[in-house]
């Protein structure tokens, strides 16, 4: 009976350790791919001219299970601030952000 019930516990322990370790597998995946999206984005928002940077404040890239939201914002006046943002549409979590700041030429 203590032979079968200490298996049982190392089971378990085992086998909360494959989930955890699976699910930090995925999470880890999802949190590449939305950094790849940003990556897409901030080429984007790089090819722009400064002129036009700002509008791409509250912009949004939608990516099927994630979307990229946008904030451009002046902090000088010749220097843009770009946040971006990559938010899973399930449960609104932050997946990944790139700052950068932009100036005029």
């Amino acid at each position: 009976m203590i032979a079968a019930t200490v298996l049982l516990l190392a089971s378990l322990g085992l086998a909360h350790a494959f989930t955890s370790a699976g699910l930090a597998g995925k999470r880890s995946e999802r949190e590449e791919v939305a950094r790849h999206s940003l990556e897409q984005v901030a080429e984007e928002i790089c090819n722009s001219p400064y002129a036009q940077l700002l509008s791409w404040h509250g912009a949004t890239r939608d990516f099927g299970d994630h979307t990229v939201i946008v904030e451009a914002r002046a902090s000088s006046p010749r220097l843009i601030l770009v946040e971006c943002a990559a938010i899973d549409d399930t449960t609104l979590q932050v997946l990944a952000r790139v700052a950068t700041y932009k100036a005029e030429s």
